[in-house]
């Protein structure tokens, strides 16, 4: 497979030290002492690259039509697909930090990890139907699996395990909507906080679209000092079961007791 000339541009953005965003005044509402770690829009792994010609031509071979699938699955199909293609991936220095990485999800887990890890939050006798949940979401997510591996893995000669990989990383980490949705590399590695902001979308002078994550602490400006980890917010407006399910983990903000509930810098 040739690889297209923005790998190399790919591979440069990916490794220290990263591109910066130009200089703003302003990012959402926040002075900007540094700018923020952006990510070109060119680089985003999203569902609609299965309507691109590249993927027309992998997946002529299969019978299914993708169109047919919902958007999060197009986008756990193309991670299945760049994940199995290694080096020659374009998106190789971002599916490499993950590719080893087991499915951040709780329904991943076994039901033994889960119901310690409820416990150990102090959440088990609030949630009396997590079994089944915990069942109905695993039950769910290998259909899913099914319907990927008998529609595509064969022919393209991808295991259930890669779709179930993929699938738990693109349902924990994807940005978007119910028509499109993405991975934007890097960012959706950060970690969680709820007083940090959400990553956000901006158009520069030059038409070029990013994703960046404003320099905001619990909605107040503030400098990102070097070295500093940046965090983003999850967004997670959800009962603590699904987020656990979803992130393999139950924010803070949704926990019944919380033992700081004020903000603080990280």
């Amino acid at each position: 497979m040739t690889q297209p000339r923005e790998a190399r541009d790919v591979r440069t953005w990916a490794c220290p030290p990263p591109q910066r965003a130009p200089p703003l005044a302003q990012c959402g509402g926040a002075p900007l002492a540094h700018p923020p770690t952006r990510c070109p829009q060119s680089l985003y792994l999203t569902s609609v690259l299965v309507a691109s010609d590249r993927y027309k031509k992998i997946l002529k071979k299969c019978k299914a039509v993708v169109e047919n699938l919902p958007s999060y699955l197009q986008l756990a199909l193309v991670l299945s697909i760049e994940a199995e293609a290694g080096d020659k991936s374009f998106w190789e220095p971002y599916v490499s930090c993950i590719v080893h990485q087991p499915s951040p999800t709780g329904w991943s887990r076994s039901k033994e990890e889960a119901e310690t890890y409820l416990q150990s939050v102090g959440i088990i006798d609030d949630i009396p139907d997590w079994e089944q949940r915990y069942s109905d979401a695993k039950e769910a997510i290998e259909a899913q699996v099914k319907v990927l591996r008998e529609g595509w893995g064969r022919e393209l000669g991808i295991e259930r395990r890669r779709f179930r990989w993929a699938l738990g990383h693109v349902l924990s980490r994807c940005f978007g909507d119910d028509d499109v949705v993405g991975l934007a590399p890097f960012i959706d590695l950060m970690n969680h906080s709820c007083y940090a902001p959400p990553p956000q979308g901006m158009t520069g002078e030059d038409g070029s679209v990013r994703m960046y994550v404003p320099a905001l602490w619990d909605d107040e400006p503030r400098e990102v000092k070097a070295g500093e980890e940046v965090l983003i917010s999850y967004v997670a407006r959800t009962d603590p079961m699904t987020a656990y399910l979803s992130f393999g983990f139950i924010p803070e903000e949704l926990l019944p007791e919380r033992e700081d509930p004020f903000p603080a810098l990280p």
